[in-house]
């Protein structure tokens, strides 16, 4: 009796949530059902079933955790609040350099 192999979208029970990991190298992890899911390489979006499988962790599969962008800081002012002492004045949205 051979085992059915599928893609991991397959293997998603209904309304099942989908996490997103990083996958260092392609596996095969094989459920209690006989199924065989392959899993590649990569980001991918798993279900999370197969993403938190112990075979998945000891091939070394993480979650993914997206580092929000710093936020753009203000230019620091100097003591006296006036950035015209830095040697910059803003002129119509640019700015230019004194001389």
């Amino acid at each position: 009796m051979s085992t059915l192999r599928i893609g991991p979208m397959a293997a998603a029970a209904d309304g099942e949530e989908l996490v997103t990991v990083s996958v260092p190298r392609a596996f095969t992890v094989t459920l209690a059902d006989k199924r065989e899911v392959a899993v590649p390489a990569g980001m991918q979006e798993l279900p999370k079933s197969i993403a938190e499988h112990w075979y998945s962790a000891a091939n070394g599969v993480t979650p993914y955790i997206a580092t929000k962008p710093a936020k753009a800081s203000k230019a620091p002012e100097t003591q006296s609040g006036d950035s015209a002492a830095n040697g910059v004045t803003p002129s119509s949205g640019t700015l230019s350099l004194k001389k």
